[in-house]
């Protein structure tokens, strides 16, 4: 019986197919988490800071609490963009080292 997928049988790109698979895997793992968590992180951030902004008068501590809250939200819109970036880079790269290693 010959198999329909041909399978590597040299060592280099044997590892080089199965890290593929693994990184592959790791990837939509990592992004999994990555909306997860910064879901509940933004929403907490953005409680927060709407609750400080809507006192009247602030203590000074509570001024550089909705300071750091602004920055923090800033600071999560920037990840927002580079890091489904670096994952989907991550995918891409994974998904073509798998198929090299197995079609050499």
């Amino acid at each position: 019986m010959e198999p329909s997928i041909p399978i590597p049988t040299d060592n280099i790109y044997k590892f080089a197919s199965l890290f593929g698979i693994a990184i592959f895997i790791s990837s939509m793992l990592g992004s999994v988490y990555f909306i997860v968590r910064f879901n509940e992180l933004a929403t907490k951030t953005v409680l927060d800071f709407e609750a400080l902004k809507a006192k009247e008068s602030l203590s000074t501590v509570e001024s550089v609490q909705k300071t750091i809250l602004e920055k923090t939200r800033n600071v999560n819109r920037a990840n927002s963009i580079i890091f489904p970036c670096l994952l989907g880079g991550s995918l891409g790269g994974s998904f073509f080292l798998s198929i090299w290693g197995v079609l050499n």
